[in-house]
């Protein structure tokens, strides 16, 4: 997938609830996924805290915080988090993919 800027109008963050950022694929706005509030988010559904999540995963709790600031993630550390807490975060992406390539097929 290739990022571009439209011309005279740069790439840039605006709001979406914490859970995005935007980007420019193929000169067309797209917002793309914020795996780290995504984390958090299942995690309290779960009824689950930082603390259970680090124990879980060998770490300090702090470290867990700073995944939650982030908008990408290791792909290693996602499927370590995934198995903890049972959920597919890939199928996010998946999906993503499957909507950005549908309007990129549409022109």
């Amino acid at each position: 997938m290739k990022l571009t800027a439209t011309p005279g109008i740069p790439p840039q963050p605006c709001d979406t609830g914490g859970r995005g950022y935007t980007a420019w694929v193929n000169d067309k706005k797209s917002e793309m996924v914020h795996i780290g509030e995504l984390i958090k988010s299942e995690l309290n559904q779960q009824g689950r805290s930082a603390s259970w999540l680090a124990k879980q995963l060998c770490c300090d709790r702090s470290n867990i915080y700073s995944i939650f600031k982030r908008q990408s993630i290791d792909t290693m550390m996602l499927m370590r988090i995934s198995r903890v807490l049972n959920h597919n975060f890939f199928d996010v992406y998946c999906n993503d993919y499957k909507k950005s390539s549908a309007t990129s097929d549409e022109n």
